[in-house]
């Protein structure tokens, strides 16, 4: 089993405690269940990035700077 996450982008970091449920019937046809608690750790990265096809004129570099 596999599952895709995605945070917010007004999301923190730090960590998030997921509970997990796992039921089930064994072979005897006796019902079980179990609860786990997975943390996630969410980090959060800028998503900005720029290229630039030609050199910065030097106005904008001072000005960057």
């Amino acid at each position: 089993m596999s599952f895709d996450m995605a945070v917010s982008g007004d999301a923190s970091s730090a960590l998030a405690n997921l509970s997990v449920v796992i039921s089930y019937i064994d072979d005897s046809n006796t019902s079980s269940s179990q609860t786990e608690t997975v943390s996630l750790r969410i980090e959060t990265k800028a998503l900005l990035l720029i290229h630039f096809y030609n050199e910065m004129p030097d106005l904008l570099t001072w000005a960057i700077s």
